[in-house]
């Protein structure tokens, strides 16, 4: 039951990040990025688990990919100009 329902949130959240990823609105890039981050902890378990390591630095890899987009795409701050 258990590993249905990993196996379920790693499709849902695989499936979704890459659709919010390839949106044209680059509004949608940073919650593509926050959705494939969060499921990256099963990934690693899973990988772990079964001494898949190829897997697993692949994982490390969307890791940092992940939190590349995360702060690619943080929203800009206001710049004031002062007179």
């Amino acid at each position: 039951m258990m590993a249905s329902l990993l196996q379920a949130w790693v499709f849902i959240s695989g499936a979704l990040s890459i659709w919010l990823l390839s949106d044209p609105r680059s509004r949608f890039h940073r919650l593509g990025c926050w959705v494939g981050l969060a499921s990256q902890p099963i990934w690693l378990w899973s990988t772990s688990q079964n001494h898949q390591w190829g897997m697993f630095a692949l994982s490390l890899i969307y890791i940092a990919s992940f939190l590349r987009g995360i702060l690619q795409h943080r929203p800009s701050l206001p710049v004031k100009v002062h007179p």
